[in-house]
């Protein structure tokens, strides 16, 4: 128990950016005030202006409980995080990262900081699991996003989603959030943090329960702004197209495979040879099968077969964002270059 005592010695602030979350707002709020750390900690929370009730909900917390501070400012979930360190609102050494659709186990920071002590890693992150009394769509996507922390060995992580990461401040401040990418800095951020000698250390048991998308709809959105930021994020960080520990070589490739089956269905129009076809089909088949069986193996759930159609619906939205990311760029840099010669 006195070592337990010695890591809780830390000041840390819960920093979390939202915008409307009503329907989680009020049990993640719960499970943030319910932690079974010892030492006093501050919530802080960025509300990017949200317009569902959210902000009422905000209102009430932050009156009744004086370890909850509220900031109201339209912003990015990059720049209120930057925002938010840049104007020393976090005045801990540690900052626990969580978003506002998570629930929290009572021991969940305790763990992080024990973890964080105990390792000597510069940052520690947990997964992000599907909790119970999910619909079936959200157990859909549960079992694909499952799969990649259940299959993923306590130790050293290339990258950690900002869900759930406890970092040290200090970090922050030295290598902030791009705000160039409203999807995927969290990612970028992770290879950045490695390029600069820092470490990430997971830890299964410092999970939290993550609400997925609640419709296919949502779900779909969610996705075209992903390839949307995806197609830049890339190009800042080449060598994450080799895959890491969230996303899989078999993932990676999954676009690579389409283009092939454009290429081979044209063929197949203007030749009418059935081999154009099964080359097309089979590569892009033979590596939705395997994201599936991959996810079967990990949590023996025999709906994991119906995750081939959900990735069969999810990648034309990633190319139809990353058509959208490269047009809309596109069109900034020209902009740019036509107020740079005084046309605009």
């Amino acid at each position: 128990m006195a070592l337990d005592r010695e890591e809780e010695m830390i000041s840390v602030t819960i920093l979390a950016t939202v915008r409307n979350v009503r329907t989680t707002v009020e049990p993640w709020l719960n499970s943030l005030l319910d932690q079974t750390y010892k030492e006093p900690y501050e919530i802080v929370i960025i509300d990017s202006n949200s317009t569902d009730g959210t902000q009422d909900v905000l209102k009430i917390y932050s009156k009744k409980y004086d370890q909850i501070r509220v900031v109201e400012r339209e912003s990015t979930q990059p720049e209120a995080l930057n925002f938010a360190i840049r104007e020393n609102l976090v005045k801990s050494d540690l900052v626990a990262l969580i978003d506002g659709d998570c629930v929290a186990p009572k021991d969940w920071l305790h763990t992080l900081v024990r973890t964080l002590k105990q390792n000597n890693y510069d940052a520690v992150g947990g997964p992000g699991l599907t909790p119970k009394g999910a619909n079936f769509i959200q157990k859909l996507i549960g079992l694909d996003l499952d799969t990649r922390f259940l299959s993923t060995p306590e130790g050293f992580v290339y990258r950690h989603p900002n869900m759930n990461l406890l970092i040290k401040k200090h970090i922050l401040k030295q290598i902030p959030f791009s705000e160039e990418l409203h999807v995927g800095y969290d990612t970028d951020f992770g290879y950045r943090l490695k390029q600069n000698g820092y470490r990430i250390y997971f830890k299964p048991s410092a999970y939290v329960w993550h609400h997925h998308r609640s419709s296919i709809k949502g779900y779909l959105r969610q996705q075209i702004k992903t390839g949307r930021f995806a197609f830049k994020m890339y190009l800042m960080n080449k060598n994450g197209l080799k895959g890491d520990n969230i996303n899989p070589p078999t993932m990676i490739l999954q676009p690579i495979a389409l283009c092939v089956l454009s290429v081979s269905a044209v063929a197949y129009l203007l030749t009418n040879v059935v081999l154009y076809a099964i080359v097309g089909i089979l590569p892009l088949f033979l590596l939705f099968c395997a994201e599936a069986y991959r996810s079967f193996a990990v949590g023996k759930n025999p709906l994991a077969v119906l995750l081939i159609l959900l990735y069969i619906v999810r990648l034309p939205m990633w190319v139809f964002g990353a058509a959208l990311g490269v047009i809309n760029d596109g069109i900034a840099r020209f902009r740019g270059v036509l107020r740079t010669q005084n046309y605009i």
